[in-house]
């Protein structure tokens, strides 16, 4: 017999504007669109690297790193893949770059720190606001 699959749980598109809506800098911004427009996992995301972006392509690459040290991670270890994006991402994603990832910056993980004492280190999944640990 066939198990029916529940539909997956999304939030309407008007909530996602009003989440991107308030926030207060464009690494934000660029976080929840990345993960809205991809339907990338919060630990996939955390896990990327600026290489992982394939800008004429309009791609981003997904892969297992191994043990990173913000502990993000991508879910299926065996199936790394791509992932299609829009212009307005891959130009959001360069805008981002510029802002932050400035000559003090030593890593080459996509989300960092913006403040605090490890400011510029990898963002982790234990700090981020998407993060549903306790």
């Amino acid at each position: 017999m066939k198990v029916r699959r529940s539909r997956p749980k999304t939030i309407p598109k008007e909530q996602v504007k009003k989440l991107i809506d308030a926030c207060s800098n464009l690494r934000d911004k660029f976080l929840i669109q990345l993960l809205w427009k991809s339907s990338m996992r919060i630990g996939e995301a955390l896990a990327l690297w600026l290489e992982d972006f394939e800008p004429d392509g309009q791609k981003i690459h997904i892969r297992d790193r191994g043990e990173l040290p913000n502990l993000a991670e991508i879910k299926t270890i065996c199936s790394p893949r791509t992932v299609d994006v829009s212009p307005d991402l891959i130009n959001l994603f360069f805008d981002y770059v510029a802002e932050f990832h400035t000559d003090e910056v030593d890593t080459n993980h996509v989300f960092i720190k913006l403040s605090g004492e490890n400011k510029y280190q990898p963002w982790s999944t234990r700090t981020s606001p998407l993060s549903f640990a306790g």
